[in-house]
């Protein structure tokens, strides 16, 4: 993981595992490199800067069976864009909750 985000100066962590999740947090953690994490389960989707980010549980690694999946995949990259334009932009960290079921976006104040 190293080799790969050497010389990077933002991580975008989008894994579907825990494992991979995890080891992405410790190594911006160790280089205190920014790094967004956005997820999913069902109809809710997070997306989390690293200081705050608590990694998943494994349970529910596999959430592509969710019959809106794909909705639930382009509002979370879309709001996760948003995140990142806004960091570039400005060097806030904003975090965010999405919940499909009533198209609702919600900046978190943490």
């Amino acid at each position: 993981m190293a080799q790969l985000l050497k010389e990077s100066g933002l991580i975008v962590d989008v894994f579907d595992n825990s494992t991979s999740r995890q080891a992405v947090k410790d190594y911006a953690d160790r280089t205190r490199t920014p790094c967004l994490h956005a997820g999913l389960s069902a109809d809710y989707a997070e997306v989390i800067w690293n200081e705050v980010y608590r990694v998943p549980s494994d349970v529910n690694d596999d959430v592509c069976d969710y019959p809106l999946a794909r909705n639930s995949v382009m509002l979370t990259v879309a709001v996760a864009c948003e995140a990142i334009v806004s960091f570039v932009a400005t060097g806030e960290q904003r975090h965010f909750t999405i919940t499909l079921k009533d198209l609702s976006i919600q900046s978190l104040k943490l």
